[in-house]
């Protein structure tokens, strides 16, 4: 069962502060510290290791939920591992914070 989440209330100025924090960490641990750190040990066990990690700390979305951030992450681990770039990776998972807030709350 996936959580159901209020977004009443929620400012813009405070959805785009915690969506920069967020997608920053989330993108400098799981793609520039797992991904780029495991990578010695085999490009399937640095994808590997860095998507179920984001998977299981967003299972809370639900099985359909967990597919798309398989997806999305899936997308932006391969992309980082081409390039060797976070700034993209990272502004991607901000917009993909900001604008289903803001669209629900609007």
């Amino acid at each position: 069962m996936a959580a159901e989440f209020s977004f009443a209330g929620v400012s813009l100025a405070s959805t785009v502060l915690f969506a920069m924090v967020n997608g920053t960490f989330e993108e400098i641990f799981l793609l520039g510290v797992l991904a780029r750190g495991l990578r010695g040990y085999g490009l399937s066990v640095a994808i590997g290791v860095s998507l179920l990690v984001r998977v299981l700390y967003h299972l809370y979305q639900g099985p359909l939920g967990a597919v798309s951030v398989l997806a999305v992450g899936l997308t932006f681990t391969l992309f980082y591992l081409r390039g060797e770039q976070l700034w993209p990776p990272v502004l991607a998972h901000i917009l993909l914070d900001i604008v289903p807030v803001y669209a629900a709350g609007a």
